[in-house]
């Protein structure tokens, strides 16, 4: 992806931004989201931020109630 998303979120005077990318990044988009407050997320990082979530949220125990007959 080119920097041209990055200057999108920045001329819309966004105090922070996110731009997420199932492929990668420029060099120059890199280097113009360093000077902003812009995070890139490429596909492995989304990987990754999806895999930590899923495992933060595994039910490791459960309870079962039963009437009470």
């Amino acid at each position: 992806m080119s920097y041209k998303a990055i200057a999108l979120v920045h001329s819309n005077i966004a105090k922070r931004g996110y731009i997420v990318s199932t492929g990668g990044f420029s060099k120059n988009a890199k280097r113009y989201a360093k000077e902003l407050i812009v995070e890139l997320i490429d596909g492995s990082r989304l990987a990754e931020i999806y895999i930590e979530f899923i495992e933060g949220h595994l039910i490791t125990q459960y309870v079962v109630s039963l009437p009470n007959n």
